[in-house]
Order: structure tokens, then C-alpha cells, then sequence
């Protein structure tokens, strides 16, 4: 991108991207390992492919599935001079999410990836709505609410609903908010420790 300022002098910002096909059998860069997830959140029932590549030969790749401290797959992958497509069909027990571990070693050197695949519970969502409300009261006033509460598929819930009131001029001082998480996202227990790999000495 190229402008120029009020003054007149040229200014200049570069981006460099790399432009990529899954299609293609060769990786898109010069590089012994070249790694790609294509995307990271997904639902139960969804595909997720990860492009590994290489541009050398006989390269041996790790790769494991790991959701919290359960490896789902681990299998040896083979690279010679190309790029290879590993499909991860989601289902219902990677909720929470779901970590992809790749390493190998290759003259002398490691080469890891680890990338993690959100898969959030959509299944627990509930759809909250406000029957009636009221937001203008008087000092002193009885009033009531009626919230109807649904389930992801519309079906009534049984539901428990916790209600708070208080002076939004007290903001002005300390914000309120509640942070509730009520499910817990996986992190990987288990990835490959490659920094203490081939490392040098003086002597």
C-alpha cells in the first residue's frame, strides 16, 4: 500500500502473505515444515482439515488428537517433498475443545506445531427472554418481571434463575459484572517439549 502525507512524502506499509490451495500437492513455501489449520471452531458433526507440508524427504510427522488428557489418535505421518491433508471429524466428546499436536525431527532440528480447535457447548445454550419489563421504576413501587427461558431447540427448561438489582449510577465508580462459566474448556495435558533439542555447546 502506497500514499502519500499531508506534506507530501510517500509512505509505504508492506504485508507479506502467503497464498495457499489445499489442491495443490506441493507446499506453497521453501520450508521443512510448513503447517496449516484450516479452521478453529467447529460443531459436533463438522470435518476440520490441517495441511502439513514439507519441501524435504522422508520426513516421519507425529501426530496426536488430545482432548484434556485423552489421546484420542496418534499415528506416524510420512512427508516427501509435499503436502498432505489430515481431516479431524468432530464429534460430540471433543465439546470443549480439542488440541492437535504435530513434531518432527529432521537434520538435526525439531519442528513443532500445536494448535487447539474450539468446539463450545451450543447444546447447553438457552434462549432467555423478557416477558414483561419494566425500566422506569418509582421510589417505593412493587413491580414484576416474567422471563421465559427455552432450550436450544426451543423445547421449556427447567431452569433456575439468579435476579440482581442495584444503582447503575454506582458504575461510576466500580464496573459490575458477573463472570459465570459454567463449562470448562479443554487444554491439552500432554505436547511434544522441543526446546531442549540439539542444543549447542562452547567448548
Amino acid at each position: 500500500v502506497e500514499t502519500r502525507d499531508f506534506y507530501g512524502n510517500k509512505i509505504e506499509h508492506e504485508q507479506i502473505f502467503t497464498l495457499f490451495s489445499e489442491k495443490e500437492k506441493n507446499p506453497p513455501v521453501n520450508e521443512i515444515g510448513w503447517f496449516k489449520l484450516l479452521n478453529r471452531k467447529a460443531e459436533p458433526g463438522d470435518t476440520i482439515k490441517i495441511i502439513m507440508g514439507s519441501k524435504a524427504k522422508d520426513v516421519r510427522v507425529i501426530y496426536e488428537l488430545v482432548v484434556g488428557k485423552n489421546i484420542l489418535v496418534q499415528k506416524w505421518l510420512e512427508l516427501n517433498n509435499e503436502q498432505k491433508i489430515v481431516e479431524i471429524p468432530i464429534t460430540e466428546n471433543m465439546r470443549g475443545g480439542v488440541s492437535v499436536d504435530l513434531v518432527f525431527v529432521k537434520y538435526k532440528r525439531s519442528f513443532p506445531f500445536s494448535s487447539t480447535i474450539a468446539v463450545p457447548y451450543t447444546n447447553k445454550e438457552l434462549d432467555i427472554k423478557f416477558e414483561t419489563f419494566r425500566n422506569k421504576l418509582e421510589p417505593g413501587q412493587q413491580e414484576e418481571w416474567k422471563i421465559k427461558v427455552k432450550g436450544k431447540t426451543g423445547d421449556l427448561m427447567a431452569a433456575e434463575i439468579l435476579a440482581s438489582m442495584y444503582d447503575v449510577s454506582l458504575d461510576a465508580f466500580v464496573p459490575h459484572s458477573w463472570d459465570f462459566r459454567l463449562y470448562n474448556q479443554n487444554f491439552s495435558s500432554f505436547f511434544w517439549e522441543t526446546r531442549s533439542s540439539f542444543n549447542t555447546s562452547r567448548f
